[in-house]
C-alpha cells in the first residue's frame, strides 16, 4: 500500500514536469517561428501584446498575457473613447433651465414685429387700428410701419419687373394688387387687439372705435393673408413664434379672421451678455366667412377683417442658460476612465482564472486516461 501510493505520487509529478516541459517547448517553437508564420498568426501573436492586464503565470513564474485580455484592452479602449466624446460633447452643450414667477414689469411697453402680406387688399385701403382696456385707441398711425405694394405674384411693386414703365409712385399704386404690411408697433401690456379690417375707422365721443363702410364694399373686401412674421419683443435663442410663415384663406371671399393671442412675457439669460426681456405666446386661430347683409356671420354681426386679440399673462418666465463647469467635466472623464479600467481588468482576471481551472481539469482527465491506457 505504501509502495502504490509513493509510486503514484512520483508518478504524478512526472507527468506536472512533463506538462511544464511541453507547454515551455510550445513557447519556445511559437517564438522560433514568429519570422516565418503566416499573416494571421503573426497578427494574433500582435493582438496578445495589446493585453493591458498582464496575469501572473505560478507554473511559469512569470507573467503571461492574453488573447482574451487583448480583446478586453481594446473594446474597453474603445468604450472609454466614446465615452469621452459624449462627455465632451455634453461640456460644449448649453442647457436651458426654465421657471415661472410673478411678472413685476406689468405696464411696460410691449415692442411688436408685423410682417404681414394682404394679397388681395390694396395699400389704401389697409389701415391698422390699435386699442386696449385702458382706452389707448391708435387710429391708422403707421408710426415705425411701413405699406408696400405687391403685384399679383406677390413682389414688391417698386420692382421695374413688375411695372409696365417707369412712372413715379402715385401711378404705381394704382396698379398695385396686394399689400405688405411691415414694421413695428409699441404696445401696452395690458389685454387689447390691434387689426386691420373693412371701412374707415373714427372714435366716437364715449371712446368706441367704429368702422365706417358701404355694404356693397363687404364682396370686394378680401382680407385673405399670409404671416412673414409676428414676434412679441426682441429675438432671443429658443424663441417659436407659432404664427410665422402661416397663411389664411376662405377660398376668395369675404372673411373675419381672429387670432386669440397667449402672451407670456419671458426674461432670458444668457451665460455671456445682455439680459433680454421678451415675451412668448400661444395662439388660437378662428375664421368665418361674412356676407351681406351687414357681415351676417356665424356669430352674429361681424365684418371683414384681420384681428388679433391680445392678453398678456400676469406671470412671467425666466430662461437661464446653463453648462458643465470645467471641474465636473475633469471629474467624470476621471470616473469614466478609472471606472472602466477596474471592470475590464476584474472581467479579465475571471476568464483567465476561468481558463486555468479549465485547462487544469483538461489535464486530469488526460492522466486518467493515460493510466487507463
Amino acid at each position: 500500500s505504501i509502495g502504490r501510493h509513493w509510486r503514484e505520487a512520483v508518478w504524478s509529478g512526472i507527468v506536472g514536469r512533463i506538462n511544464i516541459m511541453r507547454r515551455r517547448r510550445r513557447q519556445d517553437q511559437d517564438g522560433d517561428k514568429k519570422k516565418n508564420g503566416n499573416i494571421g498568426q503573426r497578427f494574433l501573436r500582435g493582438v496578445r501584446k495589446v493585453d493591458f492586464y498582464p496575469k501572473f503565470d505560478s507554473d511559469a513564474v512569470r507573467t503571461e498575457k492574453t488573447r482574451t485580455g487583448a480583446i478586453l484592452s481594446i473594446m474597453t479602449g474603445l468604450i472609454i473613447t466614446w465615452l469621452l466624446v459624449s462627455e465632451l460633447n455634453s461640456y460644449w452643450t448649453i442647457d436651458h433651465l426654465e421657471h415661472v414667477g410673478v411678472d413685476v414689469q406689468g405696464g411696460a411697453v410691449l415692442d411688436v414685429a408685423v410682417n404681414i402680406s394682404f394679397n388681395a387688399i390694396q395699400c389704401e385701403n389697409v389701415e391698422p387700428q390699435v386699442q386696449d382696456v385702458m382706452g389707448n385707441i391708435q387710429i391708422n398711425d403707421l408710426g415705425n410701419m411701413t405699406k408696400i405694394p405687391l403685384s399679383s405674384t406677390g413682389r414688391p411693386i417698386t420692382d421695374l419687373k413688375d411695372v409696365k414703365n417707369s412712372e413715379k409712385t402715385e401711378s404705381t399704386l394704382r396698379r398695385d394688387k396686394g399689400c405688405r404690411l411691415e414694421g413695428r408697433l409699441s404696445l401696452k401690456r395690458v389685454k387689447g387687439n390691434f387689426h386691420v379690417a373693412l371701412g374707415h375707422a373714427k372714435r366716437t365721443p364715449d371712446g368706441r372705435l367704429i368702422h365706417h363702410f358701404k355694404l356693397r364694399d363687404i364682396r370686394a373686401f378680401n382680407p385673405e393673408h399670409t404671416i412673414h412674421e409676428l414676434r412679441f419683443g426682441p429675438h432671443y435663442k429658443t424663441m417659436e413664434n407659432p404664427l410665422d410663415n402661416y397663411s389664411a384663406s376662405l377660398n376668395g371671399i369675404a372673411g373675419h379672421y381672429q387670432y386669440f393671442i397667449k402672451i407670456v412675457p419671458t426674461r432670458y439669460e444668457p451665460i455671456s451678455g445682455k439680459v433680454i426681456d421678451s415675451a412668448q405666446f400661444a395662439v388660437t386661430k378662428q375664421k368665418h366667412p361674412v356676407s351681406i347683409p351687414f357681415g351676417h356671420g356665424q356669430n352674429g354681426h361681424i365684418i371683414p377683417g384681420v384681428f388679433f386679440m391680445l392678453e398678456i399673462s400676469p406671470y412671467m418666465v425666466t430662461i437661464t442658460e446653463t453648462s458643465q463647469s470645467l471641474i465636473d467635466f475633469l471629474t467624470s472623464i476621471c470616473a469614466i476612465a478609472g471606472g472602466m479600467f477596474t471592470i475590464a481588468g476584474i472581467l479579465s482576471s475571471v476568464f483567465y482564472h476561468w481558463s486555468k481551472v479549465f485547462n487544469r481539469n483538461a489535464e486530469i482527465n488526460g492522466k486518467k486516461h493515460l493510466r487507463l491506457g
